[in-house]
């Protein structure tokens, strides 16, 4: 029996307003491009710099098929987040940073560290958006925290230094710094930018440098980051991809062939927002052949910041040359 023109209409009209229904009960960071079959496998290979150092970040789109941004590891220490109501600082974790919450009122007569050692928290990238390492009060006198700087990527300390954020307001972020042990005081200003949710900042350059691009220009980094294991615990450096935090996310599917990740169980996978899903245990180090080892059985579907499925894995940590540091993977849009 064919349709006549009257209940052609009626289902077209029916089709759009549940179309605008859906999106209209989709919250912003929600709205994604449903999966379908659609990619030809890519490969590509990126250099965080040889190890142990691991000297850079390497930010990457898997949309665009490349790295959008590098940057060293030393060239931001704390980010802000840009939303006008939030108030978390988060440390740089590609260098075991640590802050501590101390019991001093102004940066003036801030003077020992004496808590430091049972009071500091490091930025664990499972915690970040539970937990940062400083959460000032959204009112009141201003908090002095001692920074920990943690390591360069040849391993030298870079040393203490006290902050203090002395305002907030929509359009940024005032604060102050003083080197461990020195007199000096800086006076700072973070701009908050909404192509970004962190502003990452200098405090050695009083800048925001060049690092990471804006949110909607990649989808994961390649770089060291501190993880808290629990047995014993530790918390330690290891090298690894962390997810954009500003909306892409991310669930292993290692129960099947790479082959076989496809659309059907895309949602089916549980996608998580915690920063380290993909993390860093696809590969193994052995103390005999001091070398890692990558599981190439390990894969990934990931959800990208425009919306878009992919599958992942790796397959190799060094480069031609024999130098580790540099993982090459596989990924396809599904």
């Amino acid at each position: 029996m064919s349709e006549n023109g009257n209940t052609r209409s009626f289902r077209r009209t029916a089709a759009a307003v549940l179309a605008a229904l859906v999106l209209a009960a989709c919250h912003k960071d929600e709205i994604a491009v449903a999966p379908f079959e659609r990619g030809e496998i890519t490969t590509d290979q990126i250099s965080m710099g040889p190890g142990p150092g691991y000297a850079y970040q390497v930010w990457y789109s898997l949309e665009r098929h490349e790295a959008t941004a590098t940057n060293h590891i030393t060239d931001w220490d704390i980010a802000f987040e840009s939303d006008p109501e939030g108030r978390g600082i988060y440390l740089n974790e590609a260098r075991a940073m640590y802050a501590w919450h101390s019991p001093f009122e102004t940066l003036e007569n801030a003077a020992d560290t004496a808590g430091f050692g049972t009071g500091k928290r490091v930025e664990a990238a499972a915690r970040f958006f539970e937990d940062p390492a400083i959460l000032p009060p959204a009112a009141g006198a201003p908090e002095v925290y001692l920074l920990d700087l943690g390591f360069s990527d040849t391993g030298q300390a870079l040393g203490l230094c006290w902050l203090e954020v002395t305002d907030r307001d929509d359009t940024g972020i005032s604060f102050r710094s003083r080197l461990f042990g020195e007199s000096q005081i800086s006076t700072h200003r973070a701009e908050r930018d909404p192509a970004r949710m962190l502003v990452r900042f200098s405090l050695r350059d009083d800048r925001v440098p060049e690092t990471a691009p804006p949110d909607g220009e990649w989808d994961i980094v390649f770089t060291k980051y501190t993880f808290s294991f629990e047995d014993p615990p530790l918390d330690y450096l290891v090298s690894g991809v962390l997810l954009n935090p500003a909306g892409v996310r991310a669930a292993e599917v290692s129960d099947r062939n790479f082959g076989d990740v496809s659309a059907e169980n895309a949602e089916a996978a549980g996608l998580d927002r915690r920063k380290d899903v993909i993390g860093y245990d696809w590969k193994t180090f052995s103390f005999d052949s001091n070398r890692f080892t990558v599981d190439s059985d390990r894969h990934f579907v990931v959800r990208g910041i425009g919306g878009l499925y992919f599958k992942l894995r790796f397959t190799d940590f060094y480069d031609d040359s024999g130098a580790s540091g540099a993982p090459a993977f596989e990924f396809a849009v599904i």
